[in-house]
């Protein structure tokens, strides 16, 4: 009976998912999961070299590892990770996405300079 070995970064990526309560779980790269949320949300999640968890389709950090970004020690495996928060400019790009979209739309009336609408 042979047993396939994972990846450091499978074994990150399967700690992170398990901790997060995550379902779904599928290996699809050496360094690759997708899986679900607790949310319902589907994810595809990779690792960067430092073994912070990144949304592979944007590539943006969503959660920091617990090891030092220092290259020196650059084979520390983190057991544990800190999500992070949405930063303000994708928070207002997000917003701003949102009030463009059709439905969102106001009609707006168009106002002469003192205030009045026309």
């Amino acid at each position: 009976m042979s047993e396939e070995k994972l990846t450091p970064a499978q074994g990150i990526l399967l700690r992170y998912c398990h901790q997060r309560g995550m379902t779904g779980i599928e290996l699809t790269g050496k360094g690759e999961v997708r899986a679900t949320s607790r949310e319902g949300e589907k994810l595809r999640l990779t690792i960067n070299v430092y073994g912070d968890i990144m949304n592979a389709d944007t590539k943006k950090i969503i959660a920091d590892g617990n090891t030092s970004h220092d290259f020196r020690h650059i084979y520390e495996l983190p057991d544990q990770w800190i999500d992070r928060k949405p930063s303000v400019r994708s928070a207002l790009k997000e917003k701003e996405e949102k009030m463009r979209s059709p439905a969102v739309k106001k009609q707006k009336t168009r106002t002469s300079h003192r205030g009045k609408e026309r």
